[in-house]
């Protein structure tokens, strides 16, 4: 993780199985930068959906990547809701060939 890793202090929170953790631990979440064509990156949280944001360039991107997850992380613990945690899932690509 980069120079600024999110860091939460005294909110209460709970993984999808209902168990406590420590919001002041460090946490990590993969992102997915996808450039576009006017320029810059949208960012997108695969653990949470709906979690987007944007950034002109790479380092931009993942510095509001940080925000947008931990505003999204607050907001969820203000309505009493789980905190997903970013399992470590595999990555795949799938080809799809022309018919023709």
């Amino acid at each position: 993780m980069g120079a600024h890793p999110i860091r939460f202090v005294n909110w209460p929170a709970y993984d999808v199985t209902g168990t406590a953790y420590d919001m002041a631990a460090e946490r990590r979440y993969r992102i997915y930068l996808q450039p576009e064509l006017e320029g810059g990156y949208t960012v997108t949280v695969p653990a949470l959906p709906g979690c987007i944001t944007y950034g002109r360039t790479v380092t931009e991107a993942k510095r509001m990547a940080r925000d947008a997850i931990q505003a999204y992380i607050v907001s969820l613990q203000r309505h009493d809701e789980v905190v997903p945690t970013d399992s470590i899932g595999r990555l795949a690509v799938v080809t799809l060939s022309r018919r023709a």
